[in-house]
């Protein structure tokens, strides 16, 4: 058999990333409601489909107008709308985008596991097995929902050859590849992964470093080391464009980093029982009643498993194979959280208290896993492959004998083609890379038979997202600038939550004064807190809505807030709000087991209230709001000379917004003395105010919102949001892509000053 080129490798992860899309994805009905898809329909969608539409329109969608009373948008640490390879989302439909990002990521995370494998000195048949383990086992698959892990996960093998790559040959251009390449990775969302590779990196880089340094040139390591801090520096550049707004947004959520105590950032964790059974059982999960996410996370395939035990015992590149084995044991034991060492030792450094999460750490695992199968799949191509394939045989005898030791339940169908896998492995004594390649096959049929992915694509949910479209149609035709809000359903349809109705802002163009985001403001927690009861359980966390019970002691609170139309199942408005409340509503709309009421005693977006009064301590405004008039007047806890408040009795104003859009919003408004125009949109430190084209402060006021000082008389206020933090991002990013520029030009060793 011919030696596979890098382009056929490539184009062979591409096509199976794709058959799998269509055999395994697409080809399946899926389920609209099965909550392993739940937020990529609910949550990744909407804002995917949001943040590209606009940027295809040439508007930067810094900020989201519908969600949240107003809320950041690109800042928001689990979408990324400057990821290079987000490019499909710009000309595509967000629905057939993500499928083609989901095909792009699977094919990079085999195609660079390919490239480490050959870079390691494996056969390309070894190379590719690995690469296709990597690609399908299961820390990977449960992220086929979740764009945000997927993306950072495929690039770890990447991060590793460059890294090796630098350590051999420390040079600027090596520094600047790892450095974009890292650089990307963090641009592709979620930095939890990326802290999770740092750490993987270590036990590799300090061996690696060891062997390099017994045949280096002098001065070799320094230059390496300081090539690594370069690196570090250059990728932190070139992804400042998302870091800095993100940790401007971040610092104002329920759980800013650090503020995490161990038991709470531990949880997801998986239990050393489940995580047995996942690397012992090959069945599908459903088949025995399990749930699918996230009990398959550490089932890497028992062929894979018994390749991986042949690499630790008979590939020949040590140091290569042990740290990166270290670090997947490790890894695992990690994701144990509470019930294992590891957990809380990273908890307790740097950076450890930032996440939750320990079971996303079996994506180290799984890479570790893939590269040692490959190793063992090298060893059987190489002379001495009939000790590697003897080794792979007693691995499959003794995964599965574990396996029937634990209980797990194979098939008769699946142990004779274990079995039929190692009298092939022992009886054909050449052509290795035929038989490697089969491994392949065998590799990825098991891998993916071993998951169960019921939940829908988008491109699957057209007319089950525009089930209510009639309705939010009639709210759309009234609502002006007035929002809605949604009585969601955990339960199932209708108004079922992870769905369209989470970010129905979004979805359907409505002005919706909840949202859902894993990192809420907590501000907007708080103030929630006084319109309903916590979700359960509480693993959930605060994620920007609450189901609202509405009384005479908080109905002024949703008032201020803008709300005008209330969306709900029928039958349901006993336990939205009680019978007073309910007088002044109105029935709207009822069709499709829904009904719409209006609240005509909303209060409008814009208003100036009669009187300001500052107040000490913040956390006691929502419930002083709860019994005030917002006409009368407008609480601040900031100080100011324009916010001092009027000395007699109240003044008279009015506002009208004439121009409204997320980054700009005008208002025309009056007073009749010194006074305050509070917007009810969401404050945020990077809005900028101008008072007839004259810069002026903007204050928070009634807690969540925007208020700007005004004098006597009528005056055309805007608004512009211009966060500073993008400023510096975007200015930190064109340095390094300066900085990339230059050390791409470099040659040779890089001699500092």
């Amino acid at each position: 058999m011919r030696r596979l080129s890098g382009a056929g490798a490539a184009l062979v992860a591409l096509a199976v990333a794709a058959g799998f899309l269509s055999i395994e994805l697409l080809a399946q009905p899926g389920s609209p409601t099965d909550p392993t898809a739940a937020d990529l329909r609910s949550y990744y969608y909407p804002m995917l489909r949001w943040g590209f539409g606009r940027l295809a329109a040439g508007e930067l969608p810094l900020w989201n107008s519908q969600q949240s009373c107003g809320t950041a948008f690109a800042a928001i640490p689990n979408i990324s709308v400057f990821y290079p390879l987000y490019a499909p989302f710009l000309v595509l439909p967000a629905a057939r985008a993500i499928e083609v990002d989901l095909v792009l990521h699977l094919a990079l995370a085999a195609f660079g596991m390919f490239l480490f494998c050959r870079h390691a000195g494996m056969a390309w048949a070894a190379a590719l097995v690995a690469g296709l383990a990597f690609a399908f086992q299961g820390s990977t698959m449960v992220k086929v929902y979740f764009p945000d892990l997927l993306a950072p996960v495929a690039w770890i093998p990447i991060v590793f050859l460059c890294v090796d790559r630098l350590l051999q040959r420390p040079s600027p251009r090596a520094a600047a590849l790892l450095g974009a390449v890292a650089g990307t990775s963090v641009l592709g969302a979620n930095v939890q992964m990326t802290y999770f590779t740092a750490w993987a990196l270590v036990p590799f880089v300090a061996v690696r470093a060891a062997i390099v340094g017994r045949h280096a040139r002098a001065g070799q390591l320094p230059r390496a080391a300081g090539m690594l801090l370069v690196a570090a520096v250059l990728a932190t550049l070139l992804a400042s464009v998302r870091l800095v707004p993100t940790a401007e947004y971040i610092r104002e959520t329920w759980r800013p980093p650090g503020d995490l105590g161990e038991q709470a950032a531990g949880i997801m964790a998986m239990r050393p029982s489940v995580f047995v059974e996942n690397v012992l059982t090959p069945t599908p999960p459903d088949a025995g009643g399990r749930s699918v996410d996230p009990q398959r996370q550490a089932h890497a395939g028992t062929v894979t498993l018994a390749l991986a035990i042949a690499g630790l015992v008979s590939w020949r590149r040590r140091s290569l194979a042990l740290p990166i084995a270290a670090a997947g044991v490790a890894a695992a034991m990690y994701a144990f959280g509470r019930a294992g060492f590891v957990y809380p030792i990273v908890y307790a450094l740097p950076g450890g208290s930032w996440f939750r999460g320990p079971d996303r750490g079996l994506s180290i695992f799984g890479f570790a896993v893939a590269f040692l199968a490959g190793a063992g799949a090298d060893a059987i191509c190489r002379a001495e492959g009939r000790r590697a394939r003897v080794a792979v045989v007693a691995g499959l005898a003794v995964v599965i004998g574990l396996g029937l030791a634990y209980g797990s339940a194979w098939s008769t169908g699946t142990l004779v083609g274990y079995a039929a896998t190692a009298v092939v492995l022992l009886a054909v004594p050449a052509r290795r890379a035929v038989a490697v390649v089969a491994l392949a096959a065998v590799v990825v049929v098991e891998l993916v038979r071993a998951q169960s992915h019921r939940g829908a694509l988008p491109s699957q949910l057209t007319a089950w997202f525009d089930r209510y479209e009639p309705v939010f149609a009639a709210i759309r035709a009234r609502q002006g600038f007035n929002r809605t809000y949604i009585w969601a359903s955990f339960g199932g349809d209708p108004l079922y939550f992870s769905s369209d109705i989470a970010k129905a802002g979004l979805n359907h163009g409505l002005f919706q004064p909840t949202d859902y985001e894993s990192l809420a403001a907590a501000r907007m927690d708080r103030y929630l807190a006084e319109l309903g009861p916590a979700l359960t359980p509480p693993a959930l966390g605060p994620i920007g809505y609450r189901p609202f019970v509405l009384t005479r002691d908080n109905a002024a609170l949703a008032r201020l807030m803008g709300i005008r139309f209330y969306v709900m199942a029928e039958g349901q408005e006993p336990g939205v709000a009680d019978a007073e409340v309910r007088r002044q509503w109105e029935v709207m709309v009822r069709a499709h087991g829904v009904v719409v009421y209006e609240d005509r005693s909303a209060m409008p977006r814009a208003l100036v209230p009669s009187a300001i009064e500052r107040v000490q301590d913040p956390e006691t405004i929502p419930s002083r709001l709860a019994h005030a008039d917002p006409h009368d007047v407008a609480f601040v806890e900031d100080e100011g000379p324009e916010l001092r408040p009027p000395a007699t009795g109240g003044g008279v104003g009015r506002a009208e917004i004439v121009s409204y859009a997320p980054e700009r919003v005008v208002v025309n408004a009056f007073s009749d003395r010194a006074g305050l125009l509070v917007l009810t949109d969401g404050y945020a430190a990077g809005w900028r105010a101008t008072v007839d084209g004259v810069s002026a402060p903007i204050y928070r006021a009634d807690y969540l919102f925007r208020g700007v000082p005004l004098p006597p008389g009528s005056h055309r206020v805007e608004m512009v949001y211009r966060p500073t933090s993008y400023a510096l991002g975007a200015a930190g990013s064109l340095v390094g892509l300066a900085a990339l520029a230059l050390l791409l030009r470099r040659r040779g060793p890089f001699h500092p000053a």
